[in-house]
């Protein structure tokens, strides 16, 4: 059993859900959801994941917690670092490759299923029936955004470390 959410870094996440960070999660008793993705978002799903040392379902939560947040935190993460590199931010970030969300289907064909901690399946429909939109779609979107802008930070980070090795 391992902690879900870090109420430090999304604290916004947590006030929604109610939760200090400090819940034990169990992938065996947790509510279950299948989620329809495309292949390619699937596949930098689970390239992401293994890049961040975690497994597919808690990227999935992560950027799910993130939405809910609406990315303000990667979005801060984003801002400061390309403050750090000036001009240099905007040339690092013309070569990355993001995915295009005109390119994204309603419903792919790479079928997961989702194992949401406690409370976060309510979080969702609620947000997603607000925005007039189905549970997967919002959850696709999310994981679209969440994968491009963890891209550009990847990138940006890699520049960065680069610069102040080179000084």
């Amino acid at each position: 059993m391992t902690s879900y959410l870090n109420a430090a870094k999304l604290p916004l996440a947590a006030k929604l859900l109610g939760i200090d960070g400090s819940a034990d999660y169990n992938s065996r008793t947790a509510d279950k959801f299948q989620l329809r993705l495309t292949p390619e978002l699937h596949k930098a799903g689970r390239v992401l994941a293994r890049e961040q040392l975690r497994s597919f379902n808690s990227e999935l939560i992560a950027a799910i917690l993130s939405g809910l947040d609406g990315h303000a935190h990667l979005a801060g993460m984003l801002a400061l670092t390309k403050a750090q590199l000036g001009s240099r931010a905007d040339e690092v970030l013309s070569t990355v490759t993001l995915h295009d969300p005109s390119q994204t289907e309603l419903f792919g064909t790479a079928k997961y299923i989702l194992r949401f901690p406690e409370s976060i399946r309510e979080a969702v429909m609620n947000i997603a029936g607000d925005e007039g939109t189905s549970m997967n779609r919002w959850i696709n979107d999310q994981t679209l955004i969440w994968l491009n802008l963890n891209k550009q930070l990847s990138a940006l980070l890699d520049a960065y470390v680069e610069q102040t090795r080179a000084s």
